[in-house]
């Protein structure tokens, strides 16, 4: 965030419920898997802006995909991913 000058908040998506580890899993246990266990700590603050999800690793794509609904649903306009991996599966 700082060399490219753009705000970075690690605060503003938060975990909130504990799962269990994604290896081994199918696509759609994954999703089950993290449905629902992200919230939004600041929703007032997110209508209308974009938001750049930085991830390690996209394997299916579940973890993703819940962020990204959480935030849709707070009034986020633009969603971009920046992974540094993804695999084959």
């Amino acid at each position: 965030g700082q060399v490219a000058g753009i705000r970075c908040d690690d605060s503003i998506l938060l975990k909130h419920k504990e799962t269990t580890s994604q290896t081994g899993k199918s696509r759609t246990e994954r999703i089950k898997n993290v449905s629902d266990c992200f919230t939004v700590a600041k929703p007032g603050e997110l209508a209308g802006r974009k938001v750049l999800i930085v991830d390690d690793v996209v394997t299916t794509g579940a973890t993703i995909e819940a962020c990204c609904l959480i935030l849709q649903n707070h009034g986020v306009s633009h969603i971009s991913v920046l992974a540094i991996a993804a695999t084959d599966s």
